[in-house]
């Protein structure tokens, strides 16, 4: 009987949510848009224990225009109404 593989290690994890991300930043929609982007963002922060970065950087977003309630798609939305999608988002 074989026992089952180990668990993938921290620095594993961390360069496997890195490489998730720099590919979803390429291909927004292919990973399922802001959304995906948004929760790879906020892994990769858990995993370097920086959670309260997210927080700080959309506060600073916010107070330079580039952040709605509806997130950065919602602040591309007013200067862009008819383009605004996660290929933007993506790029900011």
């Amino acid at each position: 009987m074989t026992l089952p593989t180990p668990l993938a290690t921290a620095q594993e994890i961390y360069d496997h949510l890195i490489d998730q991300l720099n590919l979803a930043l390429r291909r927004p929609r292919m990973f399922g848009g802001e959304v995906a982007l948004r929760i790879l963002i906020d892994h990769v922060l858990f995993v370097e224990r920086r959670p309260e970065a997210w927080s700080q950087l959309k506060q600073s977003w916010e107070e330079q225009g580039l952040w709605t309630s509806f997130g950065p798609s919602g602040a591309f939305q007013d200067v862009f109404p008819a383009q605004a999608d996660c290929c933007e988002v993506a790029s900011a």
